[in-house]
């Protein structure tokens, strides 16, 4: 069920990315990683049936990424809490062929503090704790501090 797990959470890393690559946006997205600033170059958010992934890259000088995945329907606060990223909600912090995902171990939390559909534009704040699963490995990130605004959805 990990193997799983952490093929679905790499295959949600590459379209996010994707969609970042090719997305363009005047939005903010920043969160302190182990004591270091993340700031994003951009991001983008999707939302499809009831699922909300909010995702932000930072290009130079070595790629890294945090993606967000939640089952979210209206403003307030989702535990990250499952290992499963098709049925609970999950984050991941992506820093060169390095893949960090919060578990049931691992967890946080986000704070959507503005779900607007008609505007298309998301905010809110995150924290959590995830575990090297590729490759797989005993280190540990914190990720602190997290905030985005205005996060376009499509």
């Amino acid at each position: 069920m990990k193997t799983f797990s952490t093929i679905v959470l790499i295959v949600i890393l590459i379209l996010a990315l994707i969609y970042l690559i090719f997305g363009n946006n005047s939005s903010t997205f920043t969160a302190d990683i182990d004591g270091g600033v993340f700031k994003a170059d951009r991001g983008g958010a999707r939302y499809r049936s009831g699922r909300l992934n909010i995702s932000a890259l930072h290009a130079a000088p070595d790629t890294t990424a945090v993606i967000i995945d939640l089952k979210a329907t209206e403003v307030g606060t989702y535990l990250l809490n499952d290992d499963n990223p098709e049925t609970g909600n999950v984050a991941a912090y992506y820093v060169g062929k390095n893949v960090f995902a919060s578990t049931s171990r691992f967890t946080g939390s986000v704070t959507i503090t503005k779900l607007d559909m008609e505007e298309k534009k998301v905010s809110g704040t995150f924290v959590f704790r995830a575990v090297q699963v590729v490759p797989p490995g005993p280190k540990v990130v914190n990720v602190t501090n997290g905030a985005f605004e205005d996060i376009p959805i499509s």
